[in-house]
């Protein structure tokens, strides 16, 4: 059986043969790139791990200045999810933030009609404090007042929204329920 299967290879065209060779070389490199990357990968990943640990090794006084650069980034992403105002207390926080919106939509050029707080209620472990807005504009100046509202005053989540024709020609006027979340031990208090 193996001699007539050589036989059969050796009457086959030495071209086809090198084809055939050439397509199983491939083949073989493929599989063993698919098998092979992902430990690559993982390899270079604890490479570079390595060399970064070996560096702060050799100098000490710098991962000292790369835990405090880390633990400022970290205070300044933890600032950013409380959102403004809080230590305050609730009922506190919701005059700041009332007094921001105004100082925001002066800067802005929009006219606040009216901030009405509705109310800080627990939803599992955040105080829910919510606002109802009325605010006026062109519609620019409203977007630039809603962008710099959600820079600077920290995750709120509109929840209810409406726009109609202001009064004045080019002018909107806008409805709105802003809602702002925070840790409800954040402050020491619950409700």
């Amino acid at each position: 059986m193996m001699a007539r299967a050589l036989d059969r290879l050796a009457a086959l065209p030495a071209r086809t043969l090198l084809l055939a060779l050439a397509g199983a070389i491939a083949l073989v490199a493929m599989q063993g790139f698919v098998l092979l990357r992902k430990p690559l990968e993982e390899y270079r990943s604890l490479h570079r791990e390595r060399a970064a640990l070996e560096i702060f090794a050799k100098a000490p006084q710098q991962l000292t200045a790369e835990t405090e650069r880390t633990e400022r980034e970290l205070a300044a992403l933890e600032g950013r999810l409380a959102g403004a105002g809080s230590k305050l207390a609730p009922d506190r926080m919701i005059v700041e933030v009332v007094d921001r919106l105004a100082g925001i939509a002066a800067r802005d050029g929009t006219m606040l009609d009216g901030v009405r707080p509705a109310g800080v209620k627990r939803v599992l472990m955040f105080d829910e404090m919510a606002f109802d807005i009325q605010a006026a504009g062109t519609y620019h100046s409203l977007v630039a007042w809603l962008e710099d509202v959600e820079q600077e005053l920290g995750p709120l989540i509109v929840t209810q929204f409406s726009i109609k024709r202001g009064a004045a020609e080019g002018t909107l006027a806008m409805e709105l329920r802003l809602v702002a979340y925070r840790l409800a031990d954040s402050a020491g208090a619950s409700k």
